[in-house]
């Protein structure tokens, strides 16, 4: 052995050689096979996220348009029937004794507070007449006549879907409404004056000089049955305007509806009117929105004067400033959908137009809810992939 040189074992020396002629070579394979693992996952994840976007874009724009053609449908189909109601009744107000109630004739009496209302009849509509109205020979003809229009009442209500009231009202404060109120002097204020409330001022020459049926906005039902929505249309003799008939919604009714609707990804659809304010609202969009609907309300006193909707549940006055700018954007552009970032992630929006009253139909849904199933794929995959390399480390080592 010369000078300088270390002696080497003969097994030592044929490992080193059979490391660097086939074990590297194997490593560097496998190393290569693990990252084209690693990449074809990573491209297999972007194509299915790109192509599940395009999905998304294509299928949300397409259910909310289906939703709004059929909410579209039965408003349309209300204020139909309630064109219809206020026509039979404008030839009741112009010939009065050419009606007949079936049966017996109504009876009136006068409640503690001043206020007449209807005593029998209680299978078809009741009467009440504010204690401040108008009670001369005329009107009573009129609270006596009105009763002959119970079967259209009932009609109205029971083959109108998602109405639950149907009424006229009078500038002399009288109201009949189907179905019958029991006590209604105690649902009422006795000082009602009709023309304060937008179920009739909507339909007056001032708003409606077409004289068409038109909808109101959401408001609290002075009959007790909660937060309201009408299509109302004016009854004219000539030119007075002698009654405003309505067909009543509750937003419970249309909340219900909503809650129907079978939705991939976890979305929910609401509705909201043309300024913004939001109608009827299922949970998972109160979730989303920090809000908390109201479907119900607890009536301690009488509903003495018009109370609307509260200010927070306009979609252009929420709490979020990004909630808010891209609800704004949606309306003024009439884009069908939208992504919009908010503090607790980015959701998608689209939206459809309701031509009958202008309303805005929306589904909304989170992001990470639509790409929830490519991203636990995607965490799977680079699991299984962590396994490999631990396994093929730990065989090297043991090797």
């Amino acid at each position: 052995m010369l000078p300088g040189m270390k002696k080497i074992r003969l097994d030592l020396l044929i490992f080193r050689h059979y490391a660097r002629s086939a074990l590297l070579s194997i490593l560097t394979i496998e190393i290569l096979l693990l990252a084209m693992y690693f990449g074809i996952n990573a491209y297999i994840g972007s194509q299915t996220e790109q192509t599940l976007r395009q999905e998304v874009r294509a299928v949300l724009p397409d259910l909310v348009s289906q939703a709004s053609e059929s909410i579209q449908s039965n408003f349309a189909f209300i204020a139909q029937q309630t064109g219809y109601f206020a026509s039979s009744h404008a030839d009741l107000f112009a010939h009065p004794g050419a009606f007949a109630p079936i049966g017996e004739k109504p009876l009136f009496a006068k409640a503690a507070n001043g206020s007449v209302f209807q005593t029998n009849l209680k299978d078809g509509s009741s009467l009440y007449i504010a204690s401040s109205g108008m009670t001369g020979e005329r009107e009573m003809l009129l609270a006596e006549k009105t009763a002959a229009l119970n079967p259209l009442y009932r009609h109205m209500v029971k083959d109108t879907p998602n109405v639950v009231a149907a009424y006229v009202n009078t500038p002399g404060d009288m109201n009949r409404l189907y179905p019958f109120m029991e006590k209604v002097w105690e649902q009422y204020p006795a000082d009602l004056n009709m023309e304060d409330y937008n179920f009739y001022y909507l339909a007056d020459a001032a708003h409606n000089p077409s004289r068409k049926p038109v909808w109101t906005g959401v408001y609290l039902d002075p009959a007790g049955q909660g937060w309201m929505l009408s299509c109302i249309a004016p009854v004219y003799v000539g030119d007075v305007l002698e009654a405003v008939v309505g067909l009543d919604v509750t937003v419970e009714k249309i909340v219900s509806g909503i809650l129907k609707m079978s939705l991939p990804w976890g979305a929910s659809a609401f509705l909201a009117d043309e300024n913004g304010m939001i109608l009827a609202m299922p949970e998972n969009v109160e979730t989303l929105l920090g809000l908390q609907e109201l479907k119900s309300h607890v009536y301690s006193v009488a509903i003495s004067k018009e109370q609307l909707k509260p200010e927070e549940f306009n979609l252009f006055k929420m709490a979020d400033p990004e909630l808010v700018a891209g609800f704004r954007e949606l309306y003024s552009s009439k884009a069908v959908l939208r992504e919009i970032d908010t503090k607790s992630g980015r959701i998608l929006v689209a939206q459809g137009v309701i031509p009958e009253t202008g309303w805005r139909t929306f589904i909304v849904t989170r992001e990470s809810r639509v790409f929830e199933a490519v991203n636990r794929l995607a965490r799977l995959s680079r699991t299984i992939g962590y396994v490999a390399v631990a396994i093929l480390l730990g065989f090297y080592a043991a090797f």
